[in-house]
């Protein structure tokens, strides 16, 4: 789907199915550099 939408792939170790409950720091630290490009562009 990444590709699809043109966005960049990021792969969180260890989450089987749900990110935001299994990894929330790692997620928010992989997206808030994707979404300051975005707001800042």
């Amino acid at each position: 789907m990444a590709e699809r939408l043109d966005a960049d792939f990021a792969l969180l170790p260890g989450v089987m199915h749900s990110p935001n409950t299994e990894a929330p720091h790692e997620l928010i630290a992989t997206l808030l550099p994707t979404w300051r490009a975005w707001l800042t562009s």
